[in-house]
This record gives C-alpha cells, structure tokens and sequence, in this order.
C-alpha cells in the first residue's frame, strides 16, 4: 500500500480568529498544518518547508507579497493561497502574476478552501514527483554512460582478439 501525500501546511494569519477558522476546517482532512501569527515568526521558522501556504495579504508587520517572495526563494515549489478581506482587483493580479496559486477573499467564507488546498496540494506533490524523477534521471545519467564506455571497451577488446 502507498503512503498518501501528506503536504507540509501553513497558516500565516494575524487574524486569530480567522486563523483558527482555517485550521479546523483544514485539520479533519489534512494533518501536518502549522499556524504562524507574524511575517517574523515565518521567517524565524526552522522546521520543515511548507509545501502549501494560506498566507494572509497583510500582517501588520510585513506585507503578503514581500513575503510570498521571500517564500517562493527559499521553495520554488511552494504553492501560495493568498487571502485578504478586500477583493482589490490589482492585488489579485499582482499576487498572481508574482506566483501566488489562488486568491480567497475572507468575506466570501471558508468554502473555497478545500477546494483551494487540495488543488493546491495536488500541484505541490506533482512537483515533488516531477523533482524526484529529475534526480533519478540525474543519477542514470553516469551509470548509462559508464555501461556504455565499458560496452566499447569489450567489443574493441574483442575485435583485437
């Protein structure tokens, strides 16, 4: 049997309320979710990389997008759902244009948020599939041309022969 994908989550929220909300309607589905209240703590966070990030347009300490950047360097992988209280049409497309997944607004409800994540997730584990991959291509790359290298050597011994 095959382990399910279970995606690294964050919840980067200043709004508890809001944060909280969030969570228990993600936790009955998803298991490995994490809340952070500030741009700071994010950035001071030491454990595993998110694979996906709810990640609120304004924290009071640092803005959605300059953190989303900082975000994306540091996992290129990471898939980033933005949520905001304001429906701002140029923030949606300057979130998306710099990477962002999908944009929730707050006043629309929580609804969207599975569908959102697990959209979200699918993508995060695609990557890391795809990833995978690469590297083992990578790593057959030297052994092809070793086996190859070795196939000459014995059919040119045995043309000497």
């Amino acid at each position: 049997m095959t382990k399910l994908y279970s995606p690294v989550i964050h919840i980067i929220e200043d709004d508890l309320f809001y944060a909280n909300a969030l969570q228990k309607t993600i936790s009955p589905t998803y298991e490995n979710v994490s809340m952070f209240h500030s741009g700071e703590d994010v950035i001071d966070y030491k454990g595993p990389a998110p694979d996906v990030v709810f990640l609120d347009y304004w924290l009071g300490d640092v803005n959605g997008l300059t953190l989303m950047r900082k975000l994306i360097d540091l996992n290129p992988n990471v898939q980033i759902i933005l949520i905001s209280g304001q429906a701002k049409l140029d923030v949606v497309v300057q979130a998306l244009r710099l990477g962002a997944n999908e944009y929730l607004c707050k006043d629309d409800g929580l609804e969207g948020v599975l569908p959102a994540l697990n959209k979200a997730a699918e993508i995060s584990s695609l990557g890391k599939d795809l990833f995978k991959q690469r590297k083992i291509d990578k790593q057959s790359v030297p052994i092809f041309i070793g086996s190859f290298v070795l196939l000459v050597l014995v059919v040119a011994k045995m043309m000497y022969i």
